[in-house]
């Protein structure tokens, strides 16, 4: 695969296992998956990530790098709502580098916030109480 198939550009949408959520399709054997590439992923568009449950997701793998770049939304589909201590393997790469413009939902619930500081360093994001 070459590495210009592998840049999202601004106004595209990525979201492993289809865009379930926005057909509203959240259960069955599709609901969360994994996208990969061999080579170095950039990401400028929407990253559409679902949840389903502390350590369950959907996730973008390169055997490369990923940058990161445009909107990350993070929606959970699970039936119980997202809890202090959830943690998600949301990205896995050999490195990774840039930053999102924005996370969506801007908090995952009432009293907890996104702790997005190891995106940068293994691809993960967790819930945390504020």
């Amino acid at each position: 695969m070459s590495s210009y198939n592998n840049l999202f550009n601004s106004g595209a949408t990525l979201s492993p296992a289809g865009t379930n959520t926005t057909l509203g399709i959240t259960a069955g054997s599709n609901t969360t998956g994994a996208i990969s590439a061999a080579d170095a992923i950039t990401l400028n568009g929407t990253t559409v990530i679902k949840l389903n449950g502390s350590g369950t997701n959907d996730a973008v793998q390169s055997s490369a790098g990923i940058t990161y770049g445009g909107a990350l939304n993070l929606v959970n589909i699970n039936s119980s709502p997202l809890a202090a201590g959830d943690s998600f393997q949301i990205f896995n790469a050999a490195s990774y580098a840039g930053s999102f413009a924005s996370i969506t939902p801007a908090a995952p619930g009432e009293g907890l916030a996104w702790d997005s500081s190891t995106l940068a360093s293994d691809g993960k994001v967790k819930v945390v109480a504020t």
